[in-house]
């Protein structure tokens, strides 16, 4: 900007005084000025296209490696895929679910009997909607190692109590029980 004005003025300056005679130390002074304006223009050029290809160099190596971070991630996946055979058990795909043609085919074998198919298509529902219910939590505690533990020492207390209730209940305890409480004959 500044650098081709500068020129722009020294060029001016030339040309205004050239219908006339002119003194040769001014002309060399004026071509001297041009000369550093130019040279300054040109540093000023070499500088951007310096900048310009740094920041083409840096964003050339951010392309770079997010094309190996997503062609990683798309292996991952792809070796996930086939680790399900195909399903996506993240989504919640993990179980056979009756497609149209079974569930027409359903229908038809069940013609005579139309809850049976009605049932069958309930329960295959129910299953569905469980099995994605259990693979939402199991990816939620293997995620979340605190809310693990909890649900852990939750389950053994849980078992520790039925294990009580039940010692209350056999037949042997109560009986002994009512030896100690009953009051003395006398």
């Amino acid at each position: 900007g500044s650098a081709e004005q500068m020129l722009a003025r020294a060029v001016a300056g030339t040309d205004g005084e050239r219908g006339g005679r002119s003194n040769p130390a001014t002309e060399a002074e004026r071509a001297r000025v041009q000369l550093d304006t130019l040279a300054k223009l040109l540093s000023e050029q070499q500088e951007l296209v310096a900048q310009v290809n740094s920041d083409r160099s840096a964003l050339k190596l951010e392309l770079e490696a997010e094309t190996k971070r997503r062609r990683s991630a798309e292996q991952l996946h792809s070796h996930s895929r086939k680790a399900t055979a195909g399903e996506d058990i993240e989504s919640g795909g993990g179980g056979e679910r009756l497609t149209p043609a079974a569930r027409m085919q359903l229908k038809r074998r069940w013609a005579h009997r139309p809850n049976v198919a009605k049932v069958m298509e309930v329960v295959d529902e129910a299953a569905q909607l469980i099995d994605r219910g259990s693979l939402q939590t199991t990816r939620f505690l293997s995620h979340n190692p605190y809310v693990r533990l909890m649900v852990a020492c939750y389950v053994f207390i849980l078992h520790l109590w039925v294990l009580v209730v039940l010692m209350h209940l056999a037949p042997g305890h109560y009986r002994h029980s009512n030896k100690l409480h009953a009051p003395a004959a006398g």
